[in-house]
């Protein structure tokens, strides 16, 4: 019973994906292919007077294999062919194939003829057997992809003979025909899985297809009947495990269908001021109070696997940094590339001792709290003392004004009791550090950088979806000027697509088409093209960046942004693009942070309209989520303190 249950929850389970296979797979009703595959054979051997001299006597008077042995051999073979196949339904096929079908094998006749000894001569055969077989087979699918495979065969003998070996002995006597008909027939049984290889919007579409197969043949020798052989002991079967590839080539079929709505069920929206090459941005960077210290030390780490960390100067350096800061904290002016970018920004953090000892000293009446914490190592005191004496020493800021404390764990720890074992190392290191607390806001005030980046995010096609119609799935195409790109599948109403590559090189502008296809909740397509044009824009794109920083696992950290979202809504030009992106560090798993980076840049955007909405104005607003994406991340994960700043979202403002 308890099996019987097991196997029921697994032929749900099978039946629960294939219902969603469905819906993202194209329909390929006729294909044709090759296979190839490898018969590992097995002889069921019934009683025969195999054995025989010239005269035709047995030379083992009695007949061989007379005890009825389960398997008397077996052999390797090769299954080579070419095969069609039509799908009737999405879940019912037929399949007709022609193959080369080798089913020989090595067979033992040991339990027959008794020597003087009492022991059992060892006869040996050695079956050499190929066909051309034709196979007419039925595929039930549960899916588009899994399926089993049932029906029969009918061979035609290309080779039967046979070869034997008396008692071990050379040398070996043959070849013989096998006698029979030089027809015989199979049964299959088997299952496969199909793989989609191209494309889904892709009209051609290519199939492999792994199988493994039980299939019996039998007739392969006439029987005797005036022996003591009943009617279906034969005098040779072959049962085989087959197992193989297959490769088929076919047409989608478009079952497609207009949408209820009037005019195509989606928008497309390119670059409306063209593809910018770099965007220039002023950036709001926000400070992260928090000093990293290495396990171990004391000391403040001014290097990472030989990378510079924190930057210290000496009493005597600090006009010479603050001729180079006094402007705007940092000069990213020439940063024209992202990962210098990354680098500049990365800059103005390692700088944050310098930046507060600076504020320190021409702000008199602020004061700093420095909070040591080590969970390992427990000597929080020993780092915060650390921090104190930099400030002190070198921007000669009063003992009496900061005050030092310590504890165990930080105010706010990364990590909690639900980040898994492997991670809880990388939280361990963040919760080794300083942190900087002020009586006076404008000591930790954002810094602001004026930057050169690529620009990304406001060169995206966006499309979305305009049907009321419940769609399951979708993906599109786009072709121009001897390009295509392929996007999806996609399951949001919406979707923002790279154009990279599109535009060949020294070409300024060009024409595309882009054609949709989607899968409705009730299995019918929909599908239907749009043309647009892409060009180049000389100029740079002019933006403003804010980005709001969460703390680890803080409850609710979009509403607690929300005052500074207020501050930021009043920034946006009317008729203006805002970018809402969304990021994790690389802690816990994938999927959860892809969906708390969606989750958090969706709340932002949520607030932010509301906001304009209230001063009258209207904007563009876009919201992603990239996770922990390795390529699209703004820091890097390998540092502490560069998990701390991907915990973020970031909005960017591009009039």
């Amino acid at each position: 019973m308890r099996s019987m249950r097991l196997i029921s929850v697994f032929t749900m389970m099978l039946v629960l994906t294939a219902s969603a296979s469905w819906a993202q797979t194209p329909s390929v009703p006729m294909r044709w292919g090759g296979h190839i595959g490898l018969n590992y054979n097995m002889a069921g051997v019934g009683y025969a007077e195999w054995m025989k001299d010239a005269s035709g006597a047995p030379i083992r008077p009695g007949g061989n294999f007379i005890p009825q042995v389960l398997n008397d051999g077996s052999g390797l073979g090769l299954y080579l062919g070419a095969n069609a196949q039509w799908n009737i339904f999405d879940w019912f096929g037929v399949q007709a194939r022609l193959s080369y079908d080798m089913r020989s094998l090595t067979a033992n006749d040991d339990q027959s003829h008794l020597k003087a000894d009492g022991t059992y001569y060892n006869d040996e055969f050695n079956f050499d057997i190929s066909l051309l077989n034709l196979e007419a087979l039925a595929k039930l699918y549960l899916g588009h992809h899994f399926h089993f495979t049932g029906g029969g065969g009918l061979g035609f003998k290309m080779v039967s003979e046979y070869r034997y070996r008396l008692d071990s002995q050379d040398p070996e006597a043959g070849p013989f025909d096998i006698e029979g008909s030089s027809l015989v027939g199979s049964f299959v049984g088997g299952l496969g899985y199909d793989i989609y290889l191209s494309e889904p919007s892709e009209k051609t579409q290519w199939i492999l297809t792994p199988f493994v197969e039980l299939t019996y043949m039998v007739g392969m020798k006439e029987v005797d009947f005036t022996q003591t052989q009943s009617g279906f002991a034969d005098g040779l079967s072959i049962p085989t495990i087959r197992a193989g590839v297959n490769l088929a080539l076919g047409e989608a079929k478009r079952d497609e269908q207009p949408a209820p709505a009037v005019g195509k069920f989606f928008r497309v929206s390119p670059p409306q001021d063209g593809i910018y090459s770099t965007r220039v941005t002023n950036e709001y960077f926000p400070l992260r109070p928090y000093v990293v210290f290495d396990s171990g030390s004391v000391e403040i780490p001014t290097t990472w696997n030989g990378q510079s960390r924190y930057e210290l100067i000496s009493e005597g350096g600090r006009e010479d940094w603050i001729d180079m800061a006094r402007s705007t904290v940092m000069d990213a002016e020439h940063a024209t590339d992202a990962d210098e970018s990354k680098y500049m920004q990365g800059r103005v953090y390692y700088n944050i001792l310098n930046i507060v000892g600076y504020r320190m000293s021409q702000t008199p009446g602020a004061n700093l709290t420095l909070i040591g914490s080590d969970p390992v190592e427990k000597n929080g005191a020993d780092l915060a003392n650390t921090v104190k004496n930099y400030l002190v020493s070198v921007w000669g800021i009063d003992a009496g004004r900061i005050e030092v404390q310590s504890q165990v764990m930080p105010r706010k720890p990364a990590g909690t009791d639900r980040t898994p074992a492997a991670d809880r190392p990388l939280a361990t290191k963040e919760n080794r550090r300083v942190e900087l607390v002020s009586n006076d806001p404008s000591i930790l005030r954002r810094a602001l950088i004026r930057a050169e980046r690529p620009a990304t995010e406001e060169n995206e096609i966006y499309v979305e979806l305009t049907t009321n119609e419940s769609i399951s799935s979708w993906q599109a195409t786009v072709r121009g000027e001897g390009q295509s790109k392929s996007f999806g599948p996609f399951t949001g109403k919406d979707a923002y697509m790279d154009p990279t590559g599109l535009l060949p090189a020294g070409e300024t502008e060009g024409m595309y088409t882009i054609e949709v296809v989607a899968t409705t909740a009730d299995g019918r397509t929909l599908s239907d093209s749009e043309q647009f044009g892409l060009r180049l824009n000389e100029n740079d794109a002019l933006a403003e960046r804010f980005a709001l920083i969460f703390e680890f696992s803080a409850d609710d950290p979009v509403g607690r942004s929300e005052e500074f979202l207020e501050d930021v809504a009043p920034r946006v030009p009317d008729g203006a693009l805002v970018i809402i992106s969304g990021y994790t560090d690389n802690i816990g798993n994938d999927d959860f942070n892809q969906r708390l980076s969606q989750e958090r840049a969706d709340q932002v955007k949520t607030i932010l309209q509301r906001r304009l909405n209230a001063l009258g104005k209207k904007a563009t607003v876009r919201a992603k989520g990239y996770g922990e994406s390795s390529t699209r991340h703004p820091y890097s994960n390998e540092r502490p303190e560069g998990r701390m700043y991907n915990r973020t979202v970031i909005v960017d403002i591009i009039p």
